[in-house]
C-alpha cells in the first residue's frame, strides 16, 4: 500500500532504484472560500528539477480523509511522486495550483516540500 503524505509538512522519500511510488494527498481546506471547491486539472510542478516523476494529478471527487479530518469532493488534490531519479539530500519543492469554482475563478497555491533520502 502506498504511503500517503499531507501537505505542507516535509515528507520523505526512498531516493533511486528501485523506486516506490507514494500518493501524496494535499488539503486546500484553509486556502478555499465558504462554498468554494476546487475543479478541472491541477497543476502539480517541482520547482526546480525533473528529478521527480509526478503523475495521477486530480482533485478528489469522492470524501478522502487527510490527517483525521474529511474533505468533501473539490477540497484536496491528489497526485503520485516516483523518485527514480531523485538525489539523496536534496528537499524538492512541489507547487500547486487548481482553478475554483467561485467567480471570478481563483486559483489558490499551495506547496509541498519533500526530503530524498537513501533506503
Amino acid at each position: 500500500m502506498p504511503a500517503n503524505h499531507v501537505c505542507p509538512e516535509i515528507h520523505q522519500i526512498v531516493a533511486g532504484s528501485p523506486a516506490k511510488t507514494e500518493t501524496v494527498s494535499v488539503s486546500f481546506l484553509g486556502k478555499l472560500e465558504a462554498g468554494e471547491l476546487l475543479t478541472g486539472t491541477p497543476t502539480v510542478l517541482e520547482e526546480t528539477t525533473a528529478d521527480l516523476q509526478l503523475s495521477s494529478k486530480v482533485v478528489n471527487t469522492t470524501v478522502l480523509v487527510i490527517n483525521g479530518v474529511s474533505h468533501i469532493a473539490g477540497q484536496a488534490i491528489t497526485f503520485s511522486v516516483n523518485p527514480i531519479n531523485a538525489v539523496v539530500g536534496r528537499r524538492y519543492n512541489i507547487n500547486l495550483y487548481c482553478a475554483t469554482n467561485s467567480t471570478p475563478a481563483r486559483n489558490p497555491p499551495a506547496k509541498v516540500r519533500i526530503d530524498a533520502v537513501e533506503l
